[in-house]
């Protein structure tokens, strides 16, 4: 009846899990990662993994105008795929989602105007906002709202029905 994985608990398992529970999800939870006897550590969040590389252009050049400022910078391209579907109604022929660039702490830069990710794929990501992301955790890294641009800057609207 039950395949796979999932399957009803068995008697005394349930007093298990929850004994399990309070001796050490739960005080992680109130103290933050719990060090195994092993030495690893368990933590609540994953490090941000940056593996995409870009080309970025800075201030107010463009990819039609001059080559990348910079080359090789390793990025995050996301789209969050939660709640797209929220849109103003009648505002479907101009809505675009959201694009993320992340990159890591340390190759944070506010002059960073364009990226094209992955580097030479001709896509380009226009910056309309930027900020450091869970400041003061080890996962911190920055991050930079864009849209989808076109190489002079102009914005990639959807196709008319």
């Amino acid at each position: 009846m039950y395949e796979g994985k999932v399957r009803p608990l068995r008697s005394g398992e349930y007093d298990e899990l929850l004994t399990w529970y309070h001796k050490v999800l739960y005080p992680y939870i109130l103290n933050g990662p719990l060090v195994l006897s092993t030495g690893d550590i368990i933590m609540a969040f994953t490090l941000p993994t940056f593996n995409l590389s870009a080309n970025v252009w800075v201030n107010a050049n463009l990819p039609n105008a001059s080559p990348p400022d910079v080359m090789g910078v390793m990025v995050q391209l996301y789209i969050n795929t939660r709640g797209l579907l929220d849109v103003t109604p009648n505002a479907w022929d101009t809505w675009v989602p959201p694009v993320w660039v992340r990159i890591a702490i340390a190759g944070f830069d506010d002059t960073y105007n364009i990226f094209e990710v992955p580097g030479g794929s001709a896509k380009y990501y226009r910056v309309r906002w930027r900020d450091v992301i869970h400041k003061g955790f080890p996962n911190e890294y920055g991050a930079y709202l864009c849209e989808q641009v076109i190489n002079d800057g102009t914005p990639v609207l959807p196709p008319l029905p």
